[in-house]
């Protein structure tokens, strides 16, 4: 005889689906319990990875991004100010934005989005509740209906990303 479906351990494991600017959805996993001999960098490394599964935003250093926007500047154009959210990036040159979706299982293929500060009517913020945890930042531009939405988990680093479009947009 058969065990009924009651009387069957549970072995699931809980995914949450987040809301995201592409159609593809971000999935956040438990945090995993670390054990007691992983030691140094790798517990920055695990809280980073975790962090960035979260959907936090991380500051990326900007010379660690001159290789892959090399063929993308145009001369005397630097990259100021860069953002990691989970895979994607946000990049604020002296000129441009650029919003980096990586895609597919491996991250190699790139959609690279150019908006020129000058091409942004106008943007907007919205913190996170006690309840609603996610963040966003919704930025209007010219050749657009819809805004381009960047979603945040908690309020990590949006007020720095917000303060540099205001610094940018509002320059131009």
């Amino acid at each position: 005889m058969s065990p009924s479906l009651e009387s069957r351990p549970s072995r699931s494991l809980k995914l949450q689906f987040l809301p995201c600017r592409s159609s593809s959805p971000i999935f956040t996993l438990p945090s995993p319990t670390t054990s007691p001999s992983s030691k140094g960098n790798r517990s920055s490394n695990a809280m980073g990875l975790l962090s960035a599964l979260l959907g936090n935003a991380s500051e990326v250093d900007a010379s660690k991004l001159e290789k892959e926007f090399a063929d993308l500047l145009i001369d005397g154009e630097t990259i100021q100010h860069a953002y990691k959210l989970f895979r994607d990036l946000i990049v604020f040159t002296n000129y441009r934005l650029f919003l980096v979706d990586k895609q597919g299982m491996t991250g190699k293929k790139r959609q690279y989005t150019s908006i020129p500060y000058k091409s942004i009517d106008y943007f907007s913020k919205e913190t996170a509740g006690h309840f609603d945890l996610d963040a966003e930042i919704k930025i209007w531009i010219k050749s657009r209906k819809e805004p381009i939405v960047l979603k945040f988990r908690k309020d990590t680093h949006i007020h720095d990303v917000f303060k540099v479009i205001s610094h940018y947009a509002l320059a131009s």
